[in-house]
């Protein structure tokens, strides 16, 4: 074999595998399209539900103050017939 022949044989082993690296790197290119965009899926999916949570959170907290008002008019009004009930019977 002439080193002429052995070159070309060389070579065409070193293209053969530049041609496979290249082709698996189109699929890895693919792969990682994929996952990332599987990936930017899910966290639109996480800010959607993290808006609902906060949202929900908002009325929940909303209600607690409602909850918290309607005690202190409660104890004012309770405190208001205590008084009257004092006032009337001298106590």
């Amino acid at each position: 074999m002439t080193a002429s022949l052995r070159h070309r044989i060389v070579l065409s082993a070193a293209v053969g595998a530049l041609a496979l690296s290249l082709a698996g790197c189109g699929d890895a290119k693919d792969a990682l399209t994929e996952a990332t965009s599987g990936a930017k899926d899910a966290i639109e999916k996480a800010n959607e539900v993290k808006d609902q949570v906060e949202q929900k959170a908002d009325e929940v907290q909303q209600k607690v103050d409602d909850a918290k008002t309607t005690i202190d008019e409660t104890k004012k009004k309770v405190e208001d017939v205590k008084d009257a009930v004092d006032a009337v019977t001298g106590g």
